[in-house]
């Protein structure tokens, strides 16, 4: 890039060409920048601003201030693992050249209201800040393939408060906007067909955050009965300090023949489905199967 050389292998990087000479960005990995003025190594989270016949001066930029098309976002959407719960991951504004952390998920409560083959689902779901200072948090969030996303709120002040879908390009300015505004800012953007994140400040330190989500979903059928999926299994291992599944099948239950995961118990019935746990730490999916009983003709 003009005076500018840049080289990197098993990176992700933006460059941008600018009238005295480059910036670049490393996302993930690292980039060799070389130019008249000296050579430099840039690693994940830094910038390099080259100016011509200067060496290339180097700083830590926050984690998520590129907005450059989300070559770092793909590596977090790929932290976040395909279950449907949601993760939150905290920063330190105060050092933003660290990597994020996963925080602690201390409840999560799942419930799910199935009525003629449509699921309506809600994730509610607390996470703890276990260090002594307030973090910026980044909640992401996958949802079933074919699922919608219908609310996003989270707790203020033992309120809860309603957030809104935004596009991505519109998010980085929007949130700073209710920053400076002091408002709370719930907004959820839409990072791809089922990935979903919202930046989250503060999470407060050795304090928790409240957040819910809610998505609707067609379900399968075939094979003369109905298939729920609610996605727990992943590559990466989550511990849930306290964990509760329940589905709402209504009076239509009764007449169901319910097949369930072993750890979830059908009740009241039919009409309901439910499972609890502590320390839970699931590696697979829980799966609900509902078939219409076969009744004789007189």
């Amino acid at each position: 890039v003009g005076d500018v050389h840049v080289s990197a292998s098993g990176a992700a990087f933006d460059l941008v060409k600018n009238k005295d000479g480059a910036s670049v960005y490393v996302a993930r990995g690292m980039a060799v920048i070389e130019s008249s003025g000296g050579r430099a190594e840039v690693e994940s989270g830094e910038r390099a601003e080259v100016k011509a016949g200067s060496a290339p001066a180097v700083a830590p930029m926050g984690y998520w201030e590129d907005w450059t098309g989300g070559m770092a976002d793909q590596e977090m959407a790929r932290w976040s693992g395909s279950g449907a719960g949601g993760r939150l991951y905290g920063i330190d504004p105060s050092r933003a050249a660290e990597p994020p952390q996963e925080l602690q998920i201390t409840s999560q409560k799942v419930r799910a209201v199935i009525r003629d083959g449509v699921a309506h689902t809600t994730v509610d779901q607390r996470f703890f800040n276990p260090t002594g200072t307030d973090l910026e948090g980044w909640y992401w969030f996958t949802v079933p393939a074919g699922a919608a996303v219908e609310r996003f709120a989270w707790e203020v002040d033992g309120k809860l408060v309603e957030g809104e879908m935004i596009e991505r390009g519109r998010a980085a300015a929007t949130y700073r906007e209710a920053v400076e505004s002091r408002s709370d800012p719930a907004l959820l953007e839409w990072v791809d067909e089922r990935t979903f994140r919202a930046r989250v400040f503060p999470v407060p330190a050795a304090g928790d955050r409240r957040l819910i989500l809610s998505y609707v979903e067609l379900l399968p059928f075939g094979d003369g009965a109905y298939r729920y999926v609610y996605p727990m299994g992943g590559e990466r291992e989550t511990v849930i300090e306290e964990f509760s599944f329940e589905a709402d099948l209504g009076a239509a239950g009764r007449d169901l023949e319910i097949a369930a995961s072993d750890a979830a118990r059908i009740e009241n019935g039919g009409t309901r489905v439910s499972m609890r746990r502590s320390g839970f730490a699931p590696r697979a999916d829980l799966l609900l199967q509902m078939k219409p009983a076969l009744r004789a003709v007189i």
